[in-house]
């Protein structure tokens, strides 16, 4: 081998391409193993008593990450796919969630994801005003 030549550093780590879908599967077979650990009979029963009502949080859940990626993307003037912005929350919320550091553990993955796209200044500029929305309301 020629000492001068480098190595290809996407032989090395194949296993990177990987990494999302071993995690997804994880996070499955928990939440899996969680729902088989709750008195699901109990839950329905008590949801059948209250009725369509039951009904209105999981929509409002769902209508919540929309919302709030709009409100970012509308931050960064549409400087990025609305889609790309929707994975992007979707991903750095959920390492909020897991990661106990005052709600800061998705903020690096955000900026550098929303990087590839916007200039740095104005991702930081506009995370800091979406954190500021997201806690004002």
């Amino acid at each position: 081998m020629d000492v001068t030549q480098a190595p290809q550093p996407a032989a090395k780590r194949w296993w990177l391409r990987y990494i999302d879908l071993v995690f997804l599967l994880l996070g499955l077979a928990l939440l899996g193993w969680m729902l088989s650990r709750q008195p699901l009979s109990e839950i329905y029963d008590q949801a059948a008593h209250m009725g369509p009502i039951v009904l209105v949080t999981p929509l409002i859940a769902l209508a919540w990450f929309p919302t709030h990626t709009t409100a970012l993307w509308v931050l960064l003037e549409r400087g990025a796919p609305w889609g790309e912005m929707f994975y992007n929350r979707l991903v750095g919320d959920g390492y909020n969630s897991l990661l106990p550091m005052a709600g800061l553990g998705g903020e690096p993955f955000k900026a550098r994801h929303l990087s590839r796209f916007v200039p740095m200044e104005r991702v930081v500029a506009a995370l800091v005003r979406d954190r500021i929305i997201d806690n004002a309301i």
